[in-house]
């Protein structure tokens, strides 16, 4: 599965993915390391996240190149055309920050 190197071009923390999917992050931990098989809703909820299809997710072998410092180009090994995504190098959670 292309989760974890999908999600590391576009820059974005498990904890991020996690709760953008709205699952958590030892779920998505657990997916990317092959400790867990993910359901389909909860593909098509990361796929969402990420911003591509769930094909891309699923796809043997997928191409990742920049095209720019702050976007990617996203095409998998099938008769569909590339992807182009913007990075989100400091996406917010939605979640407070924690300061001391």
């Amino acid at each position: 599965m292309n989760l974890r190197k999908l999600r590391l071009a576009m820059r974005i923390t498990q904890e991020a993915l996690a709760h953008d999917a709205g699952t958590s992050s030892s779920y998505l931990s657990a997916i990317e390391n092959g400790r867990s098989s993910p359901t389909l809703k909860a593909m098509e909820r990361l796929a969402k996240a990420l911003g591509v299809n769930a094909v891309y997710l699923l796809s043997r072998r997928i191409s990742i190149s920049i095209v720019s410092d702050d976007e990617l180009e996203i095409g998998a090994i099938l008769a569909r055309p590339a992807v182009t995504l913007r990075r989100h190098p400091h996406k917010p959670t939605g979640r407070p920050s924690k300061t001391k």
